[in-house]
């Protein structure tokens, strides 16, 4: 069967799916559930009067602090409930100021380039900026944050912006003078994940004294003391019970909203279930196509709330590039993957989708929302689907096809490969199409669906032999560009760790992506970034070429929300409950 025909009936398949995650659906509303897992019931008592929302989570979250835990979008938005920063971005990643007065600027003259090619930026802390337990947050905090995230003994999931920083001063109170050892184009937009305020008033004491103390006290849950909208009112995993209420001292006003009950639903048909049912006003966290289909034609259709969609993270393959044990070597040649790439059929894999949840991905690290991106488009060939130019490239390599339709090389090696996607319909889905399109131009594909449990085992995520099918959010103003730089490839040595699981090793990439942190006149940047995309897409050691929907839903009476499911919660302050 061609890869056109495998779309198509895959097509009718999502349809069987979602006609019974529908059924599964209402049944599962209809059935008493826990707490935990279950249908997520409200908060049993609150007072009266008090406006009061429920939002779901898919995953307990054992500390609301972001330098303690890695995570995706999903735990970025509880971190936002708890948390302020000198800035934060919107949706169209902006830099809006939240505990700062406002963004640093060289026209304002609070972002200086010195000769030596240091930078000093200077921030101004809002008066009306409080900690949880109602005292000033002052510029001390950040010099204090700085220290502690600095140090080798903190276990900091990500230290770039702070190892960056040669200094800080603060002249008064409210004046947060940061000295940059290089140009770093992130210097103005200091939020989540960099630099984030620690209450020294009350946790400096226990830093210099006991610090195994510090780092494994109750001061990062349930006793968590933060400057952002909500405060923990109860905080225990155990019994799946989190419950945060307004915060009067906000730097930007008391929410609107007085209390957010998050319910832990592990089930995405049961999360389904528990909106359909009316016990959850808000899911910030991503869900199946399907599932949010299904909320579109029962749920919003009535009037009952909305669904936001908008692209979310970029789906591509990686390769292995290392000499590992039963690896492929064929994917060492660039001629090979570039195959690979002109053989995906994204355009059908986009079209089984709903318009607009999954459009097609084509060029590395790149959204179409991007400001380069028409520049990309129309200087850089995307790979469409073309299996004969795909079949040229192999044979150019020294695969043949033989009588069987199966690529060999001149030895007689059979071209196999192991190819590995994710668990989940729509995801063994889209590796199902792949797998097919690459059968079609003669290679001995064998489809292999990763199981939850060893999809955090990062050895196990560094040494696949074959392709893997992985996802990340476009961004070129952060170090996700340097994602697959040398420096980021796993091994034993670094205990497994690093983003760079295939080993790409292209030291101008690498080049280039540290130039682009450095840059900061925008013509020269994108410039750098176009170069940095062709590059890529040359050499073809990751292939994009599905984006993930984003999705936001919130029922009827709730407002202010960003509907863009890739920042939903970055207004959370602003929200109102009718």
């Amino acid at each position: 069967m061609s890869g056109r025909g495998r779309i198509a009936t895959l097509g009718l398949g999502k349809a069987r799916f979602v006609l019974t995650l529908a059924l599964t659906a209402l049944l599962a509303a209809c059935a008493p559930t826990g707490p935990r897992g279950g249908g997520g019931e409200r908060a049993a008592s609150q007072p009266a009067g008090l406006k009061s929302i429920t939002v779901v989570s898919s995953v307990d979250r054992p500390v609301l602090h972001s330098k303690l835990q890695a995570g995706g979008a999903g735990y970025k938005r509880w971190i936002w409930l708890a948390n302020a920063y000198l800035t934060g971005l919107d949706s169209s990643e902006t830099p809006r100021p939240m505990l700062a007065e406002e963004i640093p600027s060289v026209e304002r003259m609070t972002w200086t380039l010195n000769p030596d090619g240091t930078m000093e930026t200077i921030y101004k802390i809002r008066p009306s900026a409080k900690w949880h337990d109602g005292t000033p947050v002052v510029a001390k905090d950040f010099a204090f944050a700085w220290e502690v995230y600095v140090d080798p003994e903190f276990p900091a999931y990500d230290r770039l912006a702070e190892n960056l920083i040669s200094a800080i001063d603060t002249p008064d109170e409210r004046t947060l003078l940061i000295k940059w050892k290089d140009v770093f184009i992130g210097a103005d937009a200091i939020g989540g994940g960099s630099l984030e305020p620690l209450p020294r008033h009350l946790l400096e004491d226990l830093y210099r004294t006991n610090k195994a103390a510090f780092i494994d006290g109750k001061h990062w849950s349930a006793e968590f003391v933060g400057a952002g909208p909500f405060r923990v009112e109860q905080w225990v995993p155990s019994a799946g019970q989190f419950v945060l209420t307004a915060h009067d001292g906000f730097a930007l006003g008391r929410p609107k909203i007085d209390r957010v009950n998050i319910s832990v639903i592990t089930n995405d048909n049961a999360v389904l279930a528990a909106i359909l049912a009316g016990t959850i006003d808000v899911n910030f966290e991503s869900m199946a196509t399907e599932a949010a289909l299904v909320l579109r034609d029962q749920w919003e259709s009535r009037g009952e709330g909305r669904v936001g969609v908008a692209p979310g993270s970029q789906r591509h393959i990686m390769f292995q590039l290392r000499d590992l044990p039963a690896a492929q070597p064929a994917l060492r040649d660039s001629r090979v993957r570039r195959a690979l790439s002109l053989a995906i059929d994204r355009e059908g894999l986009a079209s089984i989708q709903p318009p607009g949840f999954t459009p097609a991905a084509y060029y590395m690290n790149m959204s179409p929302t991007d400001r380069v991106y028409p520049t990309v488009e129309r200087t850089i060939p995307k790979d469409a689907y073309d299996p004969t130019a795909a079949g040229r490239l192999l044979d150019d390599a020294g695969y043949r096809a033989g009588p069987d339709g199966l690529r060999r090389n001149a030895a007689g090696d059979r071209f196999t490969m192991q190819f590995l996607t994710l668990a989940g319909p729509e995801e063994e889905r889209i590796g199902a199409v792949i797998d097919e399109n690459w059968r079609g131009v003669g290679l001995d594909s064998e489809l292999s669906i990763v199981p939850a449990a060893r999809n955090n085992d990062n050895q196990f995520r560094a040494t696949f032999p074959g392709a893997h099918i992985r996802s990340s959010a476009p961004n070129w103003t952060s170090d996700t560009i340097l994602n697959y730089s040398i420096a980021r490839i796993p091994h034993e040595g670094n205990r497994w760790t690093g983003s760079n699981l295939g080993g790409y090793s292209s030291p101008e990439a690498d080049r280039l992506g540290s130039s682009i942190l450095k840059t900061l006149d925008v013509r020269e940047r994108d410039r750098l970034a176009l170069q940095l995309v062709r590059l890529w897409a040359e050499d073809a050691a990751v292939l994009p070429f599905l984006f993930k929907s984003a999705t936001f839903v919130a029922a009827k009476g709730i407002g202010g929300y960003d509907v863009n499911g890739s920042a939903s919660a970055w207004s959370i302050y602003n929200w109102i409950k009718e």
